[in-house]
């Protein structure tokens, strides 16, 4: 169960994503392109393979690494790179890359945030140490940067404006 909101969870984010990014960058409203719906089911089977990755890993803690890794990291900025190149945004890479690092991160966070609570309200374990958040945080940079290597390309190389024309306020 959990690990279907999770999905549904990368799912929306890129939802979100699709309406949030054009907005904040280019001051325009996005709808929803018609290769929505095929990236929306790109990440939830991306997620859906990450976990399946991650289930058949023995060793219980490098299993949670992986799952870190492939869902938490490389999924989510994948959802930040489909969600960008769907919406046709024009950032450039190098703000995309720091961006979706940032979003990603906080979406690991706010994951972290959940975990926690979900640790002390239920009866539900998924901290088995002290280090166990942090470990997952670093699992996530390390997804993001491998997603960044893999993903960038996808991302359109202008910045959003040419040389000599003014910015748009």
């Amino acid at each position: 169960m959990y690990l279907a909101a999770l999905v549904t969870g990368l799912c929306l984010s890129y939802v979100v994503l699709s309406y949030g990014l054009p907005w904040f960058f280019e001051g325009r409203r996005a709808r929803l392109s018609p290769n929505a719906l095929r990236s929306i089911l790109v990440i939830a089977l991306s997620a859906s393979i990450a976990f399946f990755v991650s289930f058949q890993i023995e060793d219980i803690q490098l299993a949670n690494r992986a799952l870190h890794m492939l869902g938490g990291g490389f999924v989510a900025f994948l959802a930040c790179v489909l969600a960008a190149r769907d919406t046709g945004l024009t950032i450039g890479r190098l703000r995309f890359f720091i961006v979706a690092t940032l979003l990603v991160t906080f979406m690991g966070v706010a994951n972290e945030l959940v975990e926690f609570v979900l640790d002390t309200y239920t009866s539900l374990l998924f901290s088995s140490s002290r280090i166990d958040t942090w470990l997952d945080l670093a699992s996530n940079v390390l997804g993001i940067l491998i997603a960044a290597v893999c993903l960038l390309s996808f991302v359109p190389a202008s910045s959003g404006f040419r040389q000599g024309e003014p910015r748009r306020s």
